[in-house]
């Protein structure tokens, strides 16, 4: 969890991760905004983020998905099935979060 958060940060526009607000993982199943599910065929990775205003979100999300395999393969070296990434909010100047 901590290599994909750290990934997910690294990636511009990416304000912060973010929990989920809809679904089941609103009970707390999902960390800081990550979810992880292992099976036969690889990982599956759900991330939950927030983008900084005026974010390309197509784009963002595509470069999280890269960085997060990127990462995933070089330091852990486990298959990837999935990366999925929702975004939950955007983050304005003006907000204090």
């Amino acid at each position: 969890m901590t290599v994909v958060r750290e990934a997910t940060l690294n990636v511009p526009h990416v304000a912060s991760t973010a929990s989920p607000t809809t679904g089941i993982f609103r009970r707390g199943q999902g960390r800081d905004g990550v979810t992880l599910l292992q099976s036969e065929d690889g990982l599956k990775i759900d991330i939950h983020v927030s983008l900084k205003q005026n974010s390309n979100m197509v784009e963002t999300a595509k470069a999280i998905q890269i960085a997060v395999t990127d990462a995933v393969d070089q330091i852990i070296g486990v298959n990837i099935q999935t990366v999925d990434v929702h975004v939950e909010n955007i983050t304005f100047k003006n907000d204090d979060a």
